[in-house]
């Protein structure tokens, strides 16, 4: 199951059927994920096998920020103290007992083991494992269910709890700016996202050919991640009309087919020395879609680095 649980994780980052291609090579073709499916398999299986009640107790920072935004109005799950208090005990005199008869089954039903009498806790996860576990008591003995409930901290007093106030407004307005932002960050989002990543034995090549001045050439690698739902024929064009003459992009397959999943490919680019300024150039290049019948669709315009000698 954790082996399981870690390959999905990593299928979010490198992609379903990618992994499922990785999986079938040997590790040592793809260490670093081999790696980290490693590492992330052995946390699992120490905090579902050994650690278990001990993350929600030291680890999970849920209760640290329950602690922080909740007030006298906020539901809880908590003991009714007036009505159950003082419990059933030998000091007790019967008819000053109160409707908790001290079973402690709302103790043995916590997955953090706290007893929920003592007030609200940072460990207590909101399972309400404890109020089924009270009701089904309260039933046997005859009495009213709700002894433990989710109530708020005004509602156990008697008192009439606040539905908004100044710190639910402030909420609400976090989250609905929260949502704005995502909503507009994924309204900007496109099906297809390329990489440009530059060759790693050189920044460029100087060749000279007999009779030709020399070029300087960039080579970049492409990785393209597409969702899409039909495929595109993506090629690269220079987006200065100043500069189309003096640049030309080489692509080994041009257009290059794309379709759903991830995709690696090459790109080149040649230009005489004299296009550089200081051993630079920031050239704007535009990933069109070629369609069957000729039209042209932009799909991003990005800019790349062009590098060479400084002479």
């Amino acid at each position: 199951m954790s082996l399981h649980i870690s390959h999905s994780f990593l299928g979010y980052f490198v992609g379903a059927r990618e992994l499922f291609a990785i999986s079938l090579n040997p590790p040592a073709e793809h260490m670093h994920l081999f790696i980290t499916m490693l590492v992330i398999t052995g946390i699992i299986i120490l905090d579902f096998g050994w650690f278990r009640e001990q993350f929600c107790i030291i680890a999970c920072p849920y209760g640290r920020f329950q602690s922080v935004m909740m007030d006298q109005s906020s539901l809880v799950v908590g003991y009714d103290a007036k009505r159950g208090e003082p419990r059933r005990s030998p000091d007790v005199p019967k008819e000053n007992e109160g409707d908790c008869i001290n079973c402690y089954h709302c103790v043995k039903v916590c997955p953090t083991g706290i007893d929920i009498r003592r007030g609200t806790q940072l460990e207590c996860i909101a399972c309400t494992n404890c109020i089924d576990a009270c009701d089904e008591v309260m039933v046997k003995v005859g009495k009213p269910t709700g002894l433990i409930r989710y109530d708020s901290e005004l509602g156990f007093e008697g008192k009439e709890k606040k539905t908004f106030h100044l710190r639910s407004v402030i909420y609400l307005t976090a989250i609905f700016a929260i949502a704005t932002t995502f909503i507009f960050v994924l309204s900007k989002s496109s099906d297809l996202r390329v990489t440009f990543l530059r060759g790693s034995n050189s920044p460029f090549q100087r060749i000279e050919r007999e009779g030709l001045s020399a070029e300087i050439v960039n080579h970049y690698k492409l990785t393209f991640d597409y969702k899409g739902s039909e495929p595109i024929n993506l090629s690269i064009r220079s987006a200065d009309n100043m500069l189309d003459d003096k640049v030309n992009i080489v692509m080994p397959q041009n257009p290059t087919s794309i379709k759903d999943g991830h995709t690696k490919g090459n790109v080149f680019f040649r230009f005489s020395h004299d296009v550089l300024k200081n051993g630079s150039l920031s050239f704007p290049v535009e990933l069109i879609d070629i369609k069957e019948n000729g039209t042209i669709k932009v799909l991003e315009k990005k800019d790349i680095k062009l590098v060479g000698p400084l002479e």
